[in-house]
């Protein structure tokens, strides 16, 4: 296909940006925490191998086969504010309950502060790279196929002419500002993540897990329904940015008061095991 309005080089280098915000932001996180902290690798890998279970293998499966049968049924409406909150409140229910069950059982005994960081930086990490990094990928090699018009003969045989067609059209009609928005949207969701896996090992903590866990499926609905609802009312989507920009910054606030909290009571546990030990 010889490009009629080939994708522009802003366009391009948003793509490349947004790519780079997904794979180097978790890496640069992991790093400095590790500087502090040892063994981190395990919560880490805990977090990604959480999400990985409950989103790519159990949730998305389940929404791709039941969504279109409610929708066929009349029962929900495609972008409906029904449609909304059950795509929102599944994500809660099936991430943190994956989180308290990656810390009561592959994180058993280790319920400290930077534990709890690296399991939202890895959970976070897989999401943005595994839904948006591949996605970028994937635009930034067609886009420049398209410009060198090499497009059709590298979807030859893959994808039907009318795919061919809407994939070229989605590329060139996407405005760039939207590319970028989704580079920034992954930061600030990282926050929010490290912030939720915090609150279910806080929970943990203070031997009350499953009242915590409600808590963060509720918060977790509310972070997912707040700037999908803003979108859906028809909103600019730099309106949902700014309301994630609201959230991450209460969620960071949350994150650093919270050290001194895991920090406190590792002590007071520690004198209390010091205390019967020396027969008090």
């Amino acid at each position: 296909m010889k490009p009629v309005s080939p994708v522009s080089a802003l366009s391009l280098f948003a793509m490349s940006f947004t790519l780079v915000l997904c794979v180097i932001t978790p890496v640069v996180l992991f790093l400095l925490l590790r500087r502090r902290h040892a063994r981190m690798a395990g919560p880490l890998v805990a977090g990604a191998l959480a999400f990985y279970v409950s989103q790519m293998l159990i949730r998305i499966p389940l929404l791709q086969f039941g969504l279109p049968y409610l929708e066929k049924q009349g029962i929900l409406l495609s972008r409906g504010f029904l449609f909304l909150l059950g795509f929102s409140l599944s994500a809660g229910l099936f991430e943190e309950t994956a989180r308290l069950g990656a810390f009561q059982w592959l994180l058993k005994g280790r319920q400290t502060w930077a534990v709890g960081v690296a399991f939202g930086i890895g959970h976070s990490g897989i999401e943005a790279i595994l839904l948006t990094g591949i996605t970028y990928v994937n635009n930034l090699v067609l886009s420049i196929l398209y410009n060198q018009g090499k497009i059709d003969s590298f979807l030859t045989g893959k994808a039907p002419p009318e795919m061919v067609t809407q994939i070229v059209s989605a590329l060139t009609g996407t405005r760039t500002d939207l590319f970028f928005a989704a580079g920034l949207e992954r930061i600030l969701t990282m926050a929010i993540h490290i912030a939720l896996s915090l609150v279910v090992l806080e929970g943990l903590k203070k031997g009350r897990p499953w009242l915590y866990w409600l808590l963060a499926v509720l918060l977790h609905t509310g972070v997912n329904l707040l700037p999908t609802g803003l979108t859906a009312a028809g909103l600019s989507i730099w309106w949902s940015e700014a309301a994630l920009l609201v959230l991450a910054c209460i969620a960071l606030v949350y994150v650093f008061n919270s050290r001194n909290r895991f920090q406190v009571e590792s002590t007071d546990t520690d004198e209390a095991h010091k205390a019967l030990e020396e027969g008090y």
